[in-house]
């Protein structure tokens, strides 16, 4: 894959950010194997019981594992998902959702 270039207008900024959120959601899919990947646009696992939100423990988990040696890309990994959460879900307790998606990161 190539590098995406840097959007020149409004439209093309939204577009690479389409782009960005649906590569880290298919790659959420492959790290996790299936299991404990967000159901959208609720953001609660799929294995989990229902309402747990995600990302639920196994799933933190297992994305330490895989980002073990690359903490800060795992920080812009969940805070990619953290902006696409913060768009389904509309919500005005943003710092909670925050503290969620990125706060476990030690």
């Amino acid at each position: 894959m190539g590098e995406i270039p840097a959007p020149t207008t409004v439209r093309d900024a939204f577009a690479a950010y389409a782009q960005r959120v649906s590569r880290a959601l298919i790659a959420v899919e492959a790290l996790l194997v299936d299991e404990h990947v967000p159901r959208r646009p609720e953001w609660e696992c799929q294995a989990c019981d229902t309402g747990t939100p995600w990302p639920c423990a196994p799933a933190q988990v297992r994305l330490l594992e895989a980002y073990r040696r690359d903490l800060a890309g795992l920080s812009d990994y969940v805070s990619t998902l953290y902006h696409a959460a913060l768009e389904d879900l509309r919500t005005d307790s943003w710092r909670e959702l925050r503290d969620r998606f990125v706060g476990w990161i030690p």
